[in-house]
């Protein structure tokens, strides 16, 4: 917690010859910003689900949806004096959430409840009937109404107009792998999102003229796409890795600080610099820094041959050896 309050208390910036200190939000590219924002949001969750539809506040590893009766109805308080039900289905993915109201009611006062929470912090919505189609991040979600009364969830792959798809060209410097996976990756993720076999196939030709666009080679397009996994695959798969993770150790290690060695370095007392904040606590000290003083490493600059090797040229240069050219 130290640690976390020194990051949201240290951000400044500087513009022409003034410095400031920023006092409100976090500061972009801080790389814990999004797990505090997704604990934070998640403790709204838990806060406005318990105020609308009395459902005690869960422990930090069980979701306030998770054992739902959705049979019930909350009781009368004095913030919303209708009976509700909870939502039948809420999932957010950092700071965006798609839900399913029994009604359009119930959504309007879930959002209107959230919003009063904080007053810097409100939810943008679009709230979609059955039938119609809602945007999720990059997945388009149609609810429908079948014959037996009963409803169906549809997806599909949705790519925003904006999107000027600027794939890595070909002639980067990438190994040659990384083409391939990109193509491998993208129709993964369109087949599990289709719901219908048509809509992929439609995604994926699109794709290819994307690629063909940005003169990506292609040749092997139709190989990787035959030999795709099925979507209950791609599911099962991705539900293991999500479920089976390598369990994380918290030994502490020193903290490793790299930089170029230049002759600037020379000159500074980096250790110095680099002493942990005077505002952090002994314990904390002896917590994260397991009394060890953090470690510094440098590492030579690059050579120009080292460049050369590593680097591929994108144009074809056999025509500078042809024996007419008197210039070579």
């Amino acid at each position: 917690m130290d640690l976390l309050e020194f990051v949201l208390t240290h951000n400044y910036l500087t513009f022409g010859d003034t410095s400031f200190l920023q006092i409100s939000g976090t500061a972009m590219g801080t790389s814990v910003a999004v797990s505090y924002s997704c604990i934070y949001l998640s403790m709204l969750e838990y806060e406005n689900f318990s105020k609308l539809y009395n459902i005690e506040i869960p422990t930090h590893n069980h979701h306030p949806y998770d054992n739902i009766n959705h049979n019930f109805t909350r009781s009368t308080t004095e913030h919303n004096p209708i009976s509700l039900p909870p939502p039948l289905s809420y999932k957010r993915f950092i700071d965006d959430i798609l839900a399913i109201f029994s009604s359009f009611e119930a959504a309007q006062i879930y959002i209107t409840t959230f919003n009063s929470l904080r007053p810097f912090i409100n939810l943008t919505y679009n709230i979609t009937q059955h039938s119609q189609s809602a945007l999720f991040m990059d997945i388009q979600f149609i609810l429908t109404l079948q014959t037996d009364n009963k409803y169906s969830l549809e997806s599909n792959f949705y790519s925003k107009p904006i999107s000027k798809h600027l794939y890595i060209p070909q002639t980067s410097a990438h190994p040659r792998h990384v083409f391939t996976n990109l193509i491998t990756s993208r129709l993964t993720t369109m087949k599990l999102y289709c719901t219908h076999t048509r809509d992929f196939i439609t995604h994926a030709n699109t794709f290819r003229q994307q690629l063909i666009h940005r003169n990506i080679d292609t040749t092997n397009f139709d190989d990787i796409l035959d030999k795709l996994p099925s979507k209950q695959e791609i599911y099962t798969k991705r539900h293991y890795k999500r479920y089976h993770t390598t369990p994380i150790d918290l030994k502490p290690r020193p903290l490793i600080f790299t930089t170029t060695d230049n002759p600037t370095l020379t000159r500074l007392k980096l250790k110095t610099v680099l002493n942990p904040p005077t505002s952090l606590t002994p314990d904390t000290l002896t917590t994260v820094f397991d009394n060890n003083p953090p470690i510094i490493a440098k590492r030579l600059p690059p050579k120009i041959g080292t460049l050369l090797k590593s680097s591929k040229y994108p144009f074809k240069t056999s025509h500078l050896f042809n024996n007419n050219n008197p210039t070579i």
